[in-house]
């Protein structure tokens, strides 16, 4: 019994390896895929995304900022128009891949 348990252990392992390892093989293809959106973005807007995918409020940002909240939605406008996205749920994705946030870091109890 001890023996079984093991092998579907180390099987598992092997399971998520390969899990993982695809993961970051789709990662590196979006990254180069969208690498020239990346670096079209300002050292500002760099900043808000960083703030949005983080959970900040436009308000929220533009205190942390010492911008006007309409400066902010300006700023979202644009990072949104150059990524070509239409919502932040995908702004917190590209962020996350292109290490402006780290969601291990910003929510470590949702990843244990």
């Amino acid at each position: 019994m001890k023996m079984l348990n093991e092998t579907l252990v180390n099987h598992n392992e092997e399971i998520l390896v390969q899990r993982k390892m695809t993961k970051m093989k789709k990662e590196i293809a979006y990254m180069k895929q969208y690498l020239e959106r990346f670096l079209s973005l300002t050292r500002r807007e760099l900043q808000v995304l960083q703030l949005l995918a983080a959970g900040h409020t436009s308000r929220e940002i533009a205190e942390k900022l010492f911008v006007a909240k309409s400066t902010v939605i300006t700023h979202r406008k644009n990072i949104m128009t150059k990524l070509q996205m239409n919502c932040t749920a995908h702004l917190v994705l590209f962020a996350n891949c292109y290490d402006i946030i780290d969601i291990n870091i910003q929510y470590p109890n949702l990843l244990g």
